[in-house]
């Protein structure tokens, strides 16, 4: 008899057995399985397959794959040959035959039917005629009603896999025992108007279901995944206005069986705001070096409270004077009403010596301004062939090299201040090329400024690692300096050198700790941003080119003595081999380079001083004003006289997290903006978000140091730290976590040099990727740094990686420690708050749900098994409990998505979440002896444990609210005073500490000053009654 695997229902219980011909095998993917599972090559023909030989027109049977019992049913595999990558094949005849699977003697019933994951793309058919193509994961077949026992499915090799070569899987088939009831039922269906006119329909569904089809007048729709909860459909092509009814029809088989709901909406409609209202805001500008400079160009985001401003014409810009001046403004982000919420303004400033001479400009909004952008003073013909004049050329460390123009370029906008060009991306490398793409996004700031962001991509997605030996970029410059050249090397170390220029003349070289990034000439001053905190880096003169090297060719024999110790090599040279540069697949390296040109009448270059080109100028308005605009979560400017030791403990903590990166040297042309890590060898990826912490207490202050510190790590964050081009088409995560270098790789398993820290850091060192957030994901930060700035990119970059996790987690979401449920939820709640775009809204929802299910409704605790590596009691495994500091990212999360869910049910479940972790923070977590919190519950081991960690407070504070029962709030009035005096030292774990402090405490301290302005007044109510009574 033939082995399968099933689940059936006896009198309301259920059973699992086996009726087996061979050996069962335990712990394997077998075991995990649910249903009745069928091994596909003992119910399918022709079975004229290989047995773990591959061939261009035959099956084969694989069983010699690495931990094949835990990846294959039976320890065994159907397999395509390999596939094309190419194109599809022209029919299913076409290499392998379609193999047929019949599976006979299946118990009637109603099944859920699904086939194995098949990794690549694998054809399948119902019929032997119709054919669809895999996606990724389980396939979900659809629901059955098996009445004779039978099923039958065809498999093929039809078509192509341009991602990756390989061949596909064709495991099993399994049949899991359902009810009418778990047919599919959607949710919270809703349209939303895209940037580009389109209406994306988007909905939740209560299970995973198979693509659904969305039909307006005839003309259809498909969603384009399969095995999804939450859904969305791009609907193109409607006229703007019409209105229009529209089926979504989710199948529940291949065979045309389905649910279907309607919905009518008008396309293309937006939200249309009210009136501008008139208000005015100063803006100050102050000058961060020692030297004032004239006529500077600023761009900075302003942010708008919700129905202030209806569109960016409204506003206009004062000088002290009360002049206008000449400004340009656009509308970055919008509120659910379509009024204004981020503007970028960019504008000429000129400053005073000194931070405190600071410069005030005023802008005003009113209903009657009529602003405009304006014409360039560049034309577009001289802004393209400018760009037409770009080249770029990686060098490899194999001899080869590729080099590439400048490509197509899109004017994406344009006025008097500023114009924007953007390269397309789109690029193929021409034969025998690597595929490393150089794109650029060039700013023309009138006509005297070029800002030049080049960003660096390697698309070679096969290998780990690309062994690069130069990297630049060339423009059209350098008269009247040919022959120089700048490297700065190490960290300490620039030369630069000099050619003899004419017969008789000498050259000359000279050697500096750091170069300043400049080389003035007779036609601009070239400056590359960060030169030497970026190192290696440099710029070259020759032949009418300016050459920009990203990652300069390395001196000959380069061995810096760093390199020789194991500190060294693991925090500042681990990318080094045999004189090149190890770059990660799918990263990005961007880049500022700055030309300042001749005036076109005079012919002069202006006064250029490098500290004012490192040093950008930005208008800050007050922090009583950002932190009352409703942008940022609730949080009080700060105010003398109130929270005085916090807010001493933070200013001596950030001046700490800088001392600290200069004393270990935290720079380099993958370091800049990171910390070195909690487990001494691995970075730390910026863990809880420093992004949002400067973000937040430059609202705070308006202290644009802390502001440059958080557009520092935001650009590291989405460049170094990303997959910008990610190779696994199934990945959920786009950001490394907790690696060596950041993106990890770059050691052998054999390498001698890092044998001795094998055993405590291997996974640090040997390519491992989390692939699960583990929480250490965060794009809030990045969102608000995007918004600050008017970087389009950081937008880009957070929109993606939240997009992904939405769309990948929540098909079978779960979470094994706290705050990989708060990372996710608070990914998907500040993405909404952004973007407006209900499709995280519903990731966040589906969140919801998964950690309600979780929490025990009596105690408050998440009751997760606990991490076996903490302790030795021999009941370990049954240890079941939770994380304070856990439980304190998750609370953000929680009492972010409560202040933005549209909904009231979804709102009041989040709430009774709240305050019944916060009742399990307060009962059973805190520790009063110790007057902390246990590391945590579950475990004998550290039941009398106590540390006070400060992220649960935000969320006790929120109950204090939701409740208004005074418990929880003076909890913290009498608890929280002395942690809050706490600062963060300059150890190699410093930016973790700092962040980690501070991202949610502000937040605390709002819920507590309002806590306490209540009481004021109840006591004076009180005190004024008593009077009362007595006279």
């Amino acid at each position: 008899m033939k082995r399968i695997k099933f689940l059936f229902a006896v009198l309301g219980c259920a059973f699992a057995f086996f009726v087996s011909g061979t050996a069962v095998h335990s712990e394997g993917l077998r075991d995990q399985l649910e249903g009745l599972v069928y091994e596909v090559e003992e119910w399918s023909s022709p079975q004229a397959w290989n047995l773990n030989k591959a061939s261009s027109d035959q099956w084969q049977i694989w069983t010699k794959e690495e931990d094949v019992m835990r990846k294959r049913s039976n320890g065994a595999s159907v397999t395509t040959p390999v596939l094309p990558q190419d194109a599809d094949r022209k029919s299913p005849e076409e290499g392998a035959p379609p193999l047929h699977t019949k599976i006979t003697g299946i118990p009637n019933g109603f099944y859920h039917v699904f086939s194995s994951p098949s990794n690549r793309p694998l054809a399948i058919s119902l019929d032997g005629k119709n054919w669809e193509k895999t996606g990724r994961g389980e396939n979900d077949l659809g629901f059955f009603q098996i009445d004779d026992g039978i099923f039958e499915l065809w498999v093929d090799d039809l078509y192509a896999s341009p991602a990756s070569r390989g061949w596909a899987y064709y495991d099993y088939v399994r049949f899991v025992p359902a009810s009418k009831d778990d047919i599919p039922k959607l949710s919270h269906l809703e349209t939303f108007t895209l940037p580009d006119g389109s209406t994306q329909l988007s909905w939740i569904s209560n299970t995973p279901t198979m693509p659904a089809v969305v039909e307006i007048d005839g003309k259809k729709w498909v969603e384009t995944e399969s095995g999804m909860r939450n859904h969305r459909v791009v609907i193109s092509g409607l006229e703007k206005g019409k209105k229009v009814r529209a089926s979504v029809t989710v199948p529940l088989n291949r065979k045309g069986w389905g649910i279907a709901e309607t919905v009518e909406f008008e396309a293309g409609t937006v939200p249309v705001p009210g009136e501008t209202q008139k208000m005015s805001v100063l803006l100050t500008v102050a000058e961060p070096t020692d030297h004032p400079r004239t006529d500077w160009p600023v761009s900075s985001g302003v942010p708008f409270a919700k129905g202030i401003l209806a569109n960016a014409e409204n506003v206009r810009i004062l000088d002290e004077s009360g002049v206008p001046v000449p400004a340009q403004f656009e509308t970055f982000a919008k509120w659910e009403d379509g009024s204004v919420k981020w503007l970028i303004c960019t504008f000429r400033a000129s400053t005073r010596a000194k931070l405190e001479n600071a410069v005030t400009y005023r802008l005003e909004t009113s209903p009657e301004f009529r602003s405009s952008a304006g014409t360039s003073p560049v034309t577009e013909a001289e802004m393209r062939k400018f760009a037409a004049s770009l080249s770029s050329c990686v060098r490899f460390a194999d001899g080869t090299q590729t080099q590439t123009g400048a490509g197509e370029f899109t004017l994406v906008s344009q006025g008097a201040q500023a114009a924007v060009l953007q390269s397309s991306g789109e690029f193929e490398p021409k034969e025998g090329e690597k595929d490393f793409l150089t794109g650029h996004e060039l700013t023309f700031f009138g006509e005297d400024f070029i800002r030049i962001r080049s960003t660096l991509a390697n698309r070679e997605l096969e290998e780990p690692m690309t062994l690069v030996k130069s990297a630049s970029v060339f423009v059209p410059g350098g008269k009247g300096v040919s022959g120089i050249s700048w490297l700065q090397d190490t960290e300490k170390h620039a030369v630069c050198e000099r050619t003899a220029s004419t017969e008789g003349s000498a050259d000359v070289r000279k050697e500096v700790e750091h170069w300043d990034g400049m080389i003035s000439a007779d036609d601009g001053a070239f400056f590359l941003r960060d030169a030497w905190q970026c190192w290696p880096k440099g710029m070259t003169c020759r032949d009418g080119k300016v050459g920009f090297h990203i990652l300069p060719e390395l001196p000959e024999n380069y061995a810096p003595d760093g390199a020789k110790t194991l500190d060294g090599l693991l925090m500042h040279y681990y990318w080094l081999k045999d004189g090149a540069y190890l770059f990660k697949r799918g990263m990005e390296l961007r880049h500022d380079f700055w030309i300042v040109r001749p005036d076109p009448k005079t012919g002069k270059v202006r006064e250029v001083k490098s500290e004012w080109l490192q040093n950008p100028l930005f208008a800050a308005a007050p922090a009583e004003y950002y932190c009352a605009s409703g942008v940022f979560p609730p949080v009080n400017p700060v105010r003398e006289g109130k929270w005085d030791s916090y807010e001493e403990a933070f200013r001596t903590s950030f001046v700490n997290l800088e001392k600290g990166r200069q004393q270990r040297g935290e720079y380099g042309w993958m370091n800049f903006g990171d910390w070195f890590g909690e487990r001494k060898f691995n970075w730390g990826n910026q863990e809880y978000d420093l992004a949002y912490v400067c973000s937040l207490f430059f609202a705070r202050t308006a202290d644009p140091s802390i502001l440059t510190r958080g557009i520092e790590t935001a650009r590291h964050y989405t460049t170094v730290d990303r997959k910008a081009y990610p190779w696994k088409p199934e990945e959920r995560e786009l950001r490394y976590t907790h690696c060596l270098g950041h993106v990890n790789g770059f050691f052998a398993k054999g390498d001698p040099r890092i044998q001795d820290i094998m055993g405590v850091y291997q996974y640090s060192l040997l390519g491992w990727e989390s692939d699960n957030s583990g929480g250490h994901t965060f794009h809030p930060g990045t969102w608000y740094i995007a918004c600050l700035t008017g970087d389009r990119y950081l937008w880009d970059a957070a929109f993606s990686g939240a997009w992904r996790q939405a769309e990948r987690y929540t098909p079978k979401y779960d979470f094994r420690i706290e705050r990989s449920a708060g990372w996710s939820m608070n990914n998907a709640v500040y993405s909404y708050r952004f973007t407006g775009n209900p499709f995280f809204m519903n990731a966040a929802r589906l969140y919801l749900e998964c950690i309600e299910s979780k929490q025990n409704p009596e105690t408050g605790c998440f009751d997760l098994p606990q991490d076996q590596t903490e302790c030795d009691c021999p009941d370990k495994k049954e240890h079941r409990g939770g994380k304070a500091f856990a439980v304190g990212v998750l609370l953000h999360s929680l009492v972010r998505f409560s202040e933005s869910v549209p909904d009231t049910e979804s709102r009041e479940t989040s709430q009774k979440i709240i305050v019944r972790a916060a009742n399990w923070l307060l009962d059973e977590s805190w520790n009063e002896a110790k007057m902390g919190f246990r590391y945590k519950t579950g475990c004998p081991k550290f039941a009398d444990s106590g540390w006070y960690s400060i992220l649960v407070t935000e969320g006790i504070a929120k109950a204090g609210e939701i409740t208004d029962d005074p418990r929880y709030l003076e909890f913290l009035l009498r608890t929280l005073p002395e942690p809050l005096k706490a600062v963060s030292s300059t150890g190699r774990s410093c930016g973790k500490d700092f962040s980690q402090k501070h991202r949610q405490t502000a937040h605390t301290l709002y819920y507590l000053d309002k806590y306490l302005e209540k009481k004021a007044k109840e006591k004076e109510k009180t005190e004024r009654a008593e009077r009362k009574d007595g006279i």
